[in-house]
């Protein structure tokens, strides 16, 4: 593909001031020139819109267009709005609570060879940033999921052709899965290792919790516009400690308890051992050590994450 098409960096955010400026400045030092920003307000209570109005009066170069919306938290509604305002052959979706190193969209530009309809980078470690440990689980898991699948499963700096029919799904939990749908049918699909994006993770176990504890409220409104209870049985690690008890009571359910463990820490190790080879930073007591910790981690986020959904619904009863 030609160096100098467009590429509009669009960024969908809500209440985002601790991490915007973040991101605008890692558009800003892309060694790619030819950008435009689309900044969609999904509105904003804190200072995210100032923030975004003072880089756009400083920022040279690049043109900056922010749209301001009612609060809606259907996230795929505000990527369309963001998506209709696009001007460039190409569109890199960036969430507000990342950013990019600067070879990044240079990087993806030039895989765009014909029949190739959307690329996207790796999660990685910035070396600029020190890391608490709840990061570097966060990130390992990110990188060892996104290796794993090779897909374009997991939502991060995405970037897409633009073309008639590109749309994400206006629901409120897995929207990206309907413009991921799309891309299969109509093009090839690419990862780049060699470009970075990094990802601001929750620094410790209450922010942790803080978040799982949103999931739960979206994955409640996700449940009750679209039914079904996928959105239960993908918290399947909230049936270990359930399985275990039960064990001691009914022993045969011991095996189901065991088959269960084995097919989960199998996946956990060879995602691990992915990311890890990939970071650089891999030995056998890291894996041991990153597999129990992702492994008690995930046990605990399902049980927030369905506690929140079941305080939801029971807030709607």
């Amino acid at each position: 593909m030609n160096k100098y098409h467009l590429v509009s960096v669009m960024i969908p955010f809500y209440n985002a001031e601790k991490t915007i400026s973040k991101c605008l400045n890692s558009i800003q030092d892309q060694t790619y020139k030819k950008i435009e920003i689309v900044a969609v307000n999904d509105g904003s209570k804190d200072n995210s819109l100032r923030l975004i109005q003072e880089f756009q009066k400083s920022c040279k170069g690049i043109k900056i267009r922010i749209i301001n919306l009612k609060h809606s938290g259907i996230t795929g509604k505000v990527y369309n709005t963001g998506l209709k305002n696009c001007k460039g052959e190409l569109i890199l979706k960036l969430d507000s609570d990342m950013w990019l190193d600067k070879n990044y969209i240079e990087f993806l530009v030039k895989e765009f060879s014909e029949g190739v309809i959307g690329c996207q980078g790796v999660w990685g470690l910035d070396p600029s940033k020190k890391y608490s440990l709840m990061e570097k689980v966060y990130i390992i898991n990110r990188l060892g999921n996104l290796l794993y699948e090779d897909k374009m499963k997991n939502p991060g700096a995405q970037m897409y052709r633009n073309i008639y029919g590109l749309k994400w799904g206006e629901i409120t939990y897995g929207e990206d899965i309907v413009i991921l749908n799309f891309l299969r049918k109509n093009g090839k699909l690419k990862t780049v290792p060699k470009a970075k994006i990094y990802h601001q993770e929750p620094k410790n176990f209450v922010e942790n919790v803080n978040q799982w504890t949103k999931y739960g409220k979206y994955k409640y409104r996700s449940l009750k516009r679209n039914g079904g209870f996928n959105v239960l049985l993908s918290e399947v690690y909230f049936f270990i400690p359930i399985l275990i008890v039960l064990s001691i009571f009914f022993p045969y359910i011991w095996i189901i308890t065991g088959l269960l463990l084995v097919y989960l820490l199998n996946r956990l190790i060879i995602k691990t051992n992915l990311a890890l080879k990939t970071l650089k930073r891999y030995s056998s007591s890291n894996l041991i050590f990153y597999v129990l910790s992702l492994l008690g981690l995930k046990i605990v986020n399902s049980y927030v994450t369905l506690f929140s959904l079941i305080k939801h619904a029971l807030k709607q009863s």
